[in-house]
């Protein structure tokens, strides 16, 4: 297998290089020194990672595995205009015209391979550079005591990607320094394992709302993606992780309630596990039970990780509920935001409401685009969100 995945690679990127060549014909020499260190890199750590145990947790492991990645995304867009190129040259050739590969080509292929390489090199700098946005939403049926409330979302932490405590407390200030009613978190606080909180659980503790912090669960929590020995020890896990929001002072809402009362009218606070319209995530979320005892609120919040959710049941089955918060996407950590003007990820390819707010009839939603990371441990153009919603009467 050693053998086979080396020969591949080795295979692979000598067809890239003939890009290079065509390119700077006059400077090969030099350019596949460089261009072949990056193979041997990748060789070396596939051997090494198969004969010594990788803590992939690990800062140097993870930006070593992204640049890897990120080098290779780049080198398959290369790939790509080669091999188009080269179908192209067979026809040519077959008809009895010969065409050598056209160097201008190769330039134009590099060229565009290089725009991912940066910006996702310069995304790594991202993790922790948290933007926050700011909305206001007008409810007819807000009771005059909640008028003005603040509220603050967060969602996916992924506290297993997150290693600089110094750079989630930045975040943490960012969110207090607002003086929110409510601060919600939409699920995803960890990657696998409750354990990824153990050394962040007095950081995220220190978020203060008058009205109290309220979580859900998001798919990542319940331990699907990971091996378990038995299911006993995935259970622990997962009642390690309402300790933990727990010894936070997060009320952890799962498929239930929670009722703030006024003098001229109620807001209610409903919390769902994790439900989802695409089949292959976990669906534990039971709207009709976590409604229950809310009907006589003027205003219901939805807190529902997946915003799928949204289209497919809430607006069919709940019409009273007047916003929903979710997050889930990350808005994929890669796209372009220019207010006003474009909005673009390869998540919308994905979820038709990836990022931001959405409007049907008198119902909203808005899905956060997530305070940590997962996978890519960087964003391009998709910042880590702090959202900060003001609910007004008309």
């Amino acid at each position: 297998m050693l053998f086979l995945f080396s020969g591949i690679i080795i295979l692979f990127d000598s067809y890239v290089f003939q890009a290079f060549t065509a390119a700077l014909p006059s400077s090969s020499l030099i350019t596949g020194i460089l261009f072949f260190s990056t193979t041997v890199l990748l060789i070396a750590v596939f051997w090494y990672g198969n004969f010594f145990k990788i803590d992939r947790g690990k800062n140097f492991w993870r930006y070593l595995f992204a640049f890897i990645s990120i080098l290779f995304f780049s080198k398959f867009i290369i790939f790509g205009f080669l091999l188009g190129e080269d179908i192209y040259r067979l026809v040519a050739d077959y008809n009895g015209n010969s065409i050598v590969r056209s160097g201008l080509l190769s330039r134009i292929a590099i060229g565009i391979a290089a725009l991912p390489f940066i910006s996702m090199l310069s995304g790594l700098r991202n993790v922790y550079n948290y933007k926050k946005r700011r909305l206001t939403i007008k409810l007819p049926n807000l009771p005059s005591a909640f008028d003005g409330l603040k509220i603050i979302q967060i969602s996916d932490i992924h506290s297993g990607s997150l290693k600089n405590l110094n750079g989630i407390a930045k975040g943490v200030s960012m969110i207090n320094e607002e003086n929110p009613d409510l601060v919600f978190f939409t699920g995803d606080l960890v990657n696998n394992l409750a354990s990824e909180m153990l050394d962040k659980v007095s950081i995220f503790k220190e978020i203060k709302a008058k009205y109290g912090v309220f979580s859900i669960l998001g798919n990542h929590d319940y331990g699907d993606y990971v091996y378990w020995r038995n299911i006993e020890d995935k259970q622990a896990n997962f009642q390690q992780l309402f300790q933990i929001h727990a010894a936070m002072g997060w009320h952890l809402l799962r498929n239930e309630n929670h009722i703030l009362t006024s003098k001229d009218g109620d807001l209610a606070i409903i919390g769902v596990e994790n439900w989802s319209a695409k089949g292959h995530f976990r669906s534990q979320g039971d709207l009709s039970k976590a409604e229950q005892g809310t009907h006589e609120c003027s205003v219901k919040l939805l807190l529902s990780h997946d915003p799928t959710h949204w289209e497919a049941e809430v607006i069919q089955k709940c019409p009273t509920i007047d916003i929903t918060f979710s997050g889930h996407t990350h808005g994929m950590q890669f796209g372009i935001e220019i207010p006003g003007i474009l909005k673009w990820s390869p998540s919308k390819w994905i979820y038709k409401q990836w990022a931001g707010l959405y409007q049907k009839g008198q119902q909203y939603l808005y899905v956060n685009r997530g305070f940590g990371v997962l996978g890519y441990p960087g964003r391009v153009g998709i910042l880590p969100e702090i959202t900060i919603m003001t609910l007004k009467k008309p």
